[in-house]
């Protein structure tokens, strides 16, 4: 299977003509995006390049993936209750409300911010994938090598990026940076056995160099992706145009089920917004609007049946907020998102005496959902305090949902500058459906009309120590109720708010930070018990592909001046692979490790992935690949102070 994944630049720019009274105002990402609770979770700098991948930083923070890179659970949330932001944007798709973690270039991620309990959805994950610098300007170069055990060079490519600032004699500034990326994958890596229903042995591990390939190219492929960002800053101003582009042609290869099928599917998703940022003495103003396009084009060939589903969505997104700044902090926001989806289906006519006989079905629909919050912040005897009243609107069922949210802070600074934070906060939480759960039909399932949001009521408490040693504890406990999911009624699968559930658990992490300086050891485990409390045949038994244990380390220690060797740990005990608990993945670990030179620029790295070559699946039948190593070399210059 042959993968090209090309990535095609867009160049924009923003000017104005202005004079800039301040230059050093904060990015527009990250002012754009609403606060960050105090038990939100900060992955960025040294600690972020420890990560070989987004999927290996969020296995950090306790999430898990349910099949492949774009299906993933956190504290039993589930795919569309988790939303992911790219620069401001919100990138999960309005027909099946996930985002594909494998068309984001994780070279470009700067920082990974997970609000883990939001108003919208139910986790919030913000991905930014630059930084500015208005001293300087950047360009790198970089290639790579990818090899298996069976397939050498099965993934090459070569990536570039640059940014320039533009800062004016009379303090006006304007930014721009551009990513560019070229790459073919032909995922011919192989696997000894077809039952993944067998745990993992070391007995296993390199028994045989060429091991059974069978042409099962079940992991999703040819991936692309355009990432580009400006922003201007004017008197008293910050304004930008963000892009993001991912182009897949991906030939998923013979997957099982009842009997194999071929699959394919080409993907195409654009989104650009237009972020402005106006600061005051005393108020601040907070603008964004977006608009996003994402087109599916599925094929499946089973048997003598020809099924192509092609959904196009245009989605359009305003965002707003104002912050007065007195002795409280009040903050109102406002947003509308507006979807519209075109959706065709082909299927062959199943007639003998036609040949290649075909019918067409074109189908439209349209989701409006709406939402006005009110918050305010202050501080009460040197306690922090957020409450916050979202209201949000879902149309088609015209339901209105009251929602809310509070949060109590306290920070104690200790001797050396060391500090403790206390905090305890509780939310209400809506998920609102997508086009999929909806209006589906065909392939034995229907969508449902008449679905409502779901809800969940959250809490959280904990503590964090800050100092030579970095440590938290942070446990949860999680009501849900009205959750979508598909039944079985024995002749089709069908769409329901039927589910509920108690999920508890707790988050822990510890880090050496500035202890074993150049060494550093980062470890974090997570606790989550989700148990259903609907149905009752199912009453008690764990929420399917939800882990109970998650752990993972890293290590890493920096020698001989030009030198850093890491190393990246991952533990996930059984899944469930439906609600009965009759059938699992067993458990699993992985472990990578990285060594890399650095000298003037010039960087040499060797990526070892999957060091034990454990064949295992993240669920049902969908292989992991085996052991690899990936060789990459990269170029960067940085220019003198402008």
């Amino acid at each position: 299977m042959k993968r090209l994944a090309f990535t095609a630049t867009a160049f924009v720019l923003f000017t104005a003509a202005a004079v800039c009274q301040e230059t050093n105002l904060p990015h527009i990402t990250t002012t754009v995006i609403r606060s960050l609770p105090a038990d939100a979770v900060v992955i960025d700098g040294e600690k972020l390049k420890n990560f070989s991948s987004a999927e290996q930083a969020l296995e950090s923070a306790g999430f898990s993936f349910k099949k492949t890179n774009d299906e993933l659970t956190f504290h039993g949330y589930w795919n569309s209750s988790i939303k992911v932001y790219i620069n401001g944007i919100l990138m999960n798709d309005p027909n099946t409300g996930k985002f594909d973690f494998s068309t984001l270039d994780f070279d470009s991620v700067k920082s990974i911010k997970v609000d883990t309990s939001a108003a919208d959805g139910a986790v919030s994950v913000y991905i930014g994938t630059f930084s500015s610098d208005y001293n300087s300007a950047h360009g790198e170069f970089s290639a790579f090598s990818k090899s298996y055990l069976n397939s050498i060079n099965d993934t090459s490519g070569a990536k570039t990026s640059f940014s320039v600032p533009l800062v004016f004699e009379s303090g006006s500034a304007l930014y721009l940076q551009e990513n560019l990326s070229v790459s073919q994958e032909k995922n011919h890596y192989g696997y000894r056995q077809t039952d993944f229903s067998k745990a993992p042995s070391f007995l296993q591990s390199y028994s045989g160099y060429k091991k059974e390939y069978a042409g099962h190219e079940n992991i999703l492929a040819n991936n692309s992706l355009c990432i580009s960002y400006s922003d201007a800053r004017l008197p008293g101003a910050t304004a930008g145009l963000s892009s993001y582009i991912s182009f897949a042609d991906e030939n998923c290869g013979v997957t099982g089920g009842t009997y194999y099928t071929r699959e394919n599917q080409k993907k195409i998703s654009f989104a650009t917004s237009l972020p402005v940022f106006i600061p005051h003495e005393k108020w601040n103003i907070k603008i964004l609007p977006s608009y996003k396009f994402s087109d599916l084009d599925y094929t499946n060939d089973a048997r003598k049946l020809f099924l192509r589903n092609r959904y196009s969505v245009n989605n359009c997104t305003f965002f707003s907020e104002a912050t007065v700044l007195d002795f409280l902090k009040f903050t109102a926001n406002i947003s509308y998102d507006f979807s519209d989806e075109n959706h065709s289906t082909v299927k062959k006519t199943e007639d003998s005496s036609q040949t290649n006989a075909a019918t067409e079905q074109k189908i439209s629909h349209t989701l409006f959902t709406s939402s006005f919050s009110a918050a305010a912040a202050f501080d009460f005897y040197g306690w922090n305090i957020t409450l916050a009243l979202p209201v949000n609107y879902f149309d088609p069922s015209k339901t209105w949902t009251l929602l809310y949210n509070a949060c109590v802070q306290k920070k104690i600074i200790l001797p050396r500058s060391d500090s403790i934070d206390f905090f305890i906060r509780a939310s209400r939480n809506s998920t609102s459906p997508v086009f999929q759960q909806l209006y589906y039909s065909g392939n034995g399932g229907k969508g449902n009309e008449s679905l409502v949001p779901e809800t969940a009521f959250s809490f959280t408490a904990g503590s964090e120590y800050k100092g030579k040693i970095n440590a938290f504890v942070k446990p949860f406990l999680v009501f849900y109720k009205d959750k979508i999911g598909w039944n079985y009624n024995g002749t089709e699968w069908l769409c329901k708010n039927f589910g509920s559930s108690v999920n508890y658990g707790s988050d822990f992490f510890v880090s050496s930070a500035k202890l074993f300086d150049p060494f550093f050891i980062d470890a974090s485990y997570t606790f989550c018990r989700a148990r259903l409390t609907s149905d009752s045949s199912v009453r008690g038994n764990q929420i399917m592909y939800t882990p109970v244990h998650s752990l993972s380390l890293s290590c890493g220690i920096s020698f001989l001046k030009n030198f850093k060797w890491s190393a990246q740990f991952a533990y996930f005990s059984k899944k469930f692979t439906d609600n009965s608990n009759k059938s699992f993945i067993p458990d699993y670990y992985n472990l990578d490790t990285k060594l890399e030179w650095k000298s003037s620029g010039l960087s040499l790295s060797l990526l070892w992935k999957n060091v034990f070559d454990f064949q295992y699946a993240a669920a049902d039948s969908t292989p992991y690949p085996g052991t690899s190593l990936t060789l990459s070399v990269s170029l960067s210059l940085v220019s003198s102070k402008i």
